[in-house]
């Protein structure tokens, strides 16, 4: 529906800070169920004119993955290779992306623990993405250490920009600059030293 914003704000007496232009259809859509129904041009558009446009998955998108997920945890094999590998790429394979470059964490803070673990879900995963033609590739990165210097959602999507602009601290930008390479590397098949050239310029 219509925005509430300035009488909610006015109502606890709260300054408002920043409003975003929202097209009213779509929550209106939302509030019926019938999300599907949403015009995608809006989404393009927002693409086209930021260079990004971050979305959330429904409850549609690969939705026996969610079951098989409730199955997985009754049976005690959350911790199943080809269980996690099929998961993670279903729902790859189900936004239509023709270039996948999965992040595959591994040691302490990963749920892979070991690197013998995290390259066998690489391999398998790369395997899937193959299978359905894609250009798939992954890269093992370490989680024995946590990447970059903060924690919480607000300031990592500082730091997260910061990298973008060519800044941020040296461990992440190393991570992100592989990774980004990669992708650009398999969508344009350009060497990996000409897609890292692209991808720092």
């Amino acid at each position: 529906g219509e925005s509430r914003i300035d009488e909610i704000a006015a109502e606890y007496n709260l300054p408002v800070l920043a409003k975003l232009p929202i097209d009213t259809r779509t929550p209106a859509l939302a509030d019926k169920g019938a999300i599907e129904l949403c015009d995608t041009d809006a989404f393009i558009e927002i693409a086209k004119k930021c260079g990004v446009c971050v979305v959330g998955q429904t409850g549609n998108f690969a939705p026996a993955d969610k079951k098989l997920y409730a199955l997985r945890d009754v049976t005690a094999t959350v911790d199943n290779i080809p269980l996690i590998a099929s998961s993670i790429m279903s729902k790859k394979l189900a936004a239509g992306a023709n270039t996948i470059v999965l992040d595959v964490k591994c040691g302490s803070g990963a749920f892979m623990k070991t690197e013998q673990d995290a390259k066998a879900l690489a391999e398998c995963m790369v395997e899937i993405g193959e299978n359905f033609d894609k250009n798939t590739a992954a890269v093992i990165t370490n989680m024995d250490t946590p990447l970059g210097l903060n924690i919480g959602n607000a300031l990592e999507i500082k730091e997260a920009i910061e990298v973008l602009k060519g800044d941020g601290p040296q461990d992440l930008k190393e991570v992100c600059v592989e990774l980004a390479s990669l992708i650009v590397s398999l969508a344009f098949n350009s060497s990996q030293q000409e897609a890292k050239r692209k991808v720092t310029e």
